[in-house]
């Protein structure tokens, strides 16, 4: 699409590539954000070892990289046990980051 050079189009592809690692892109203007300085973080979600999805999400300005880290690995964890929850038929509820309300204002 129109977006796959930029980076979220690098994270997606990085996630298709490496599902089992967190992908940082770097900073670099974005056009959807007008131009602005955006950075990507991104995984695979697998379900039984196959790839099932992508997880993406753009960082704020102002996110430190190794809190980006490990709020992505947390919603990352609870994608997984939402995963499971489905499997054994129970209702799938919202995934939402953290408490770490600094962090996740800046998921969001």
């Amino acid at each position: 699409g129109e977006w796959k050079d930029s980076g979220l189009g690098e994270a997606f592809e990085a996630a298709v590539q490496k599902p089992d690692e967190i992908n940082v892109i770097d900073w670099k203007p974005y056009g959807p954000s007008h131009g602005a300085l955006a950075s990507f973080l991104s995984t695979g979600i697998k379900q039984n070892g196959k790839l099932i999805g992508v997880f993406c999400t753009q960082m704020h300005p102002d996110s430190k990289p190794i809190d980006a880290a490990l709020v992505l690995e947390q919603t990352i964890q609870q994608i997984h046990d939402r995963i499971g929850a489905l499997k054994y038929g129970k209702t799938a509820e919202g995934i939402y980051p953290p408490a770490s309300q600094a962090v996740a204002d800046s998921l969001f």
